[in-house]
């Protein structure tokens, strides 16, 4: 029994992964009726949840300002770099000439 025992290969091992439902924004509701109510504890790890939950909300709703924000300057350095090419246009256009006469 020993030789047969040696001889068979070994079975996989099986990876046992039991997946859970995670609802966001159900723990977002839940975590504000909990400071709403005054369910807040000093601990540091409350307090750290508490800032970082602070920097998710804000960050949600300056995305969207971000965005317009960020177009509106896009736009603004566009026609300031087209408003200085066509000024360099008319310097070359109008003085170019000049300048060459002056240095022959």
């Amino acid at each position: 029994m020993g030789i047969f025992g040696f001889m068979r290969t070994p079975k996989p091992q099986q990876y046992k992964y039991v997946p859970r439902y995670w609802d966001p924004e159900k723990e977002t509701r839940d975590e504000r009726v909990r400071q709403m109510t005054g369910e807040q504890d000093a601990s540091p790890e409350a307090i750290k949840g508490r800032i970082s939950q602070g920097f998710r909300s804000r960050g949600r709703i300056a995305g969207r300002g971000q965005n317009q924000a960020r177009r509106r300057s896009n736009i603004i350095l566009l026609m300031i770099v087209i408003g200085l090419l066509a000024l360099a246009y008319v310097f070359i256009v109008s003085y170019l000439p000049q300048i060459v006469e002056a240095l022959e």
